[in-house]
Parts: structure tokens; C-alpha cells; sequence
């Protein structure tokens, strides 16, 4: 009976509507392949661009990065530059404002000192 039935199978399955739905299923497997395949390499096309641009972004960050330390550096010394100018400036100022002090406590101590205005008035 069992030779029977897989005769009778056989015969069934070699048939014009098995052998089309057999066909349509291939072509219907092949066509989904075809797809997942496309879909996939955009993926990992996707995938790599994303991952060229991450490596762009961080080589301009630190080029960035880079230019910033550099433009403060720079920054620093004109200001380390501008400060040792205005303490020269200052200790300049410092010594004459001190020989002033010393001329003032040269001066007799009964000198009067007087503004313009008022010699002005005196000598009238």
C-alpha cells in the first residue's frame, strides 16, 4: 500500500499545478532573497557612512580642539605680555610717586604750599 500511495504522490507532485506552485514558490524565495540581499548591503552602506562621519566629526572636534588650545595659548602670552608691561609701568609709577615723598619730606617743614589760585589772590 505504501508503494502505492508514493506512487500516487509522485504522480500528483509531477503534475502541471504542482510543478507551477513549486516554480512560484521558487521564484517567490529567489525574488525575497534578492530583497533582503539589497536591503542588507544598504544597511551596512548606512552602517559604514555613519561610521565615516563619526570619524570625520571627531577628527574636526579635535582640529578644533587643537586651534582652541592654540588661539589660548597664544591669548595668554599677549596677556602675560601686557601684564609685565603695566607692572613695569607701575613700579615706574611706584618710584616716582616714592622720590616725590622724598622731596616733599626734604622741604622745610614751615614751607606753605599753596594752589595757583590762591598765590593769585595773595599777590593781589
Amino acid at each position: 500500500m505504501a508503494v502505492l500511495s508514493l506512487a500516487w504522490w509522485g504522480a500528483k507532485l509531477t503534475g502541471v499545478t504542482a510543478t507551477a506552485a513549486a516554480l512560484a514558490a521558487s521564484v517567490a524565495v529567489i525574488l525575497s532573497l534578492i530583497v533582503g540581499s539589497i536591503t542588507w548591503l544598504r544597511h551596512d552602506a548606512a552602517q559604514a557612512e555613519r561610521a565615516a562621519w563619526s570619524v570625520r566629526m571627531a577628527k574636526a572636534q579635535a582640529s578644533a580642539e587643537k586651534d582652541a588650545r592654540a588661539k589660548l595659548a597664544e591669548a595668554e602670552k599677549v596677556s602675560l605680555a601686557e601684564a609685565e608691561k603695566w607692572r613695569v609701568d607701575l613700579e615706574a609709577a611706584e618710584a616716582a610717586r616714592v622720590e616725590l615723598e622724598k622731596l616733599l619730606t626734604e622741604k622745610q617743614a614751615n614751607a606753605v604750599c599753596f594752589t595757583a589760585d590762591m598765590v593769585e589772590a595773595l599777590n593781589r
